[in-house]
């Protein structure tokens, strides 16, 4: 039996107690039963992915002299309980002051082994930060370094930063869906605004417009939360949808996940949209360019699943339906008008 570790522990305490305690129990055979609370923690603050980082290469530090009668007696002693305090305090006390020797110890332990144990101390790796851009009007697919499949959107773009110990990906334009390949020890985070949303292997798509974010949950479980604000995470599941407006609480609702994944295949979805607001999103799509000039045929409603490369067979299904007709009027241009 293992003792449950929740957010608001974590979150009573502070950000080096927190990830000293995470550190122990991870490495103490807890990796597995902690790594939903993990993302919830990391999401709930910035300093905390900091506070993760350092205490991973400390207890990696540690963990390298381990040999040393010193160290190992130092670890006994960090690791021994006292009846006076709750469990969880002394794993986080304990496990804080074996840290901190441990920080100690990387610089001057080469001072007190003989020169064949020395040690090279550990840090926490980080890889060059990439930026990906679609500058295309189709999708683009990327494989990150860890695996993870990251759809961009047309005219979609963001940078991709990766250490040992935290995947982060933030969204500064457009669209994105991510594969993610699983890591328990590395939590993956997409930032998209003032929005945070914390993954461990799953499918989800992000999307980010003025002043809202919407984030979709196609498989897995997702966490999702204002950057620094303290508040407790929302979490999803699959089929779900939040949309995060700028000043308003965050909505969740079920998610039509044929109609939001329409994009990757280039599909469009109009669901009682006017013609001229239609033609508007299949021009954004760079298949052509389609004209509605007539007020009477700009104001038909429609709905329904189109590919968005194929102008031609749009007009023809609308044609089928109302009273306009398809007319080509220049190189890959077209105007819908009305049947007289």
């Amino acid at each position: 039996m293992r003792e449950v570790l929740t957010l608001d522990r974590l979150a009573a305490m502070s950000p080096d107690e927190a990830a000293a305690l995470l550190v122990y129990r991870r490495s103490d055979g807890a990796a597995d039963i902690d790594a939903g609370v993990l993302a919830a923690w990391l999401a709930l603050d910035s300093s905390h992915a900091a506070a993760w980082e350092d205490a991973q290469a400390a207890w990696s530090d540690f963990d390298g002299v381990v040999d040393d009668e010193v160290m190992a007696a130092l670890r006994a002693d960090a690791r021994s309980a006292r009846p006076e305090k709750p469990k969880w305090a002394l794993q986080a006390a304990a496990t804080a002051a074996v840290i901190m020797l441990a920080v100690v110890a990387a610089v001057g332990v080469t001072q007190w082994l003989p020169s064949d144990r020395q040690v090279a101390p550990a840090i926490a790796v980080r890889q060059p930060e990439q930026t990906f851009a679609n500058i295309e009007d189709a999708p683009q697919t990327f494989q990150l370094a860890d695996g993870t499949q990251m759809t961009l959107a047309g005219r979609s773009s963001a940078s991709v930063a990766m250490s040992s110990a935290r995947r982060e990906i933030r969204l500064s334009r457009g669209r994105a869906f991510f594969a993610v390949a699983h890591d328990a020890q590395r939590p993956f985070v997409v930032l998209a605004g003032e929005q945070a949303i914390v993954a461990l292997g799953t499918r989800f798509d992000v999307q980010l417009r003025p002043g809202e974010v919407q984030v979709v949950l196609e498989e897995g479980r997702v966490s999702v939360s204002s950057a620094g604000s303290g508040v407790t995470p929302i979490v999803l599941n699959p089929g779900q949808q939040l949309i995060a407006s700028e000043g308003k609480t965050p909505v969740v609702a079920a998610a039509n996940l044929a109609v939001e994944g329409a994009w990757r295949e280039r599909y469009v979805v109009f669901n009682n949209v006017t013609l001229a607001n239609a033609a508007a999103e299949l021009n954004r799509q760079g298949a052509g360019r389609l004209v509605v000039r007539d007020p009477a045929v700009a104001s038909i409603r429609i709905s329904g699943r189109f590919k968005a490369t194929d102008l031609p067979r749009f007009g023809r299904s609308i044609s089928e339906l109302h009273a306009v007709r398809l007319v080509q009027i220049g190189p890959q241009e077209w105007e819908i008008v009305a049947r007289r």
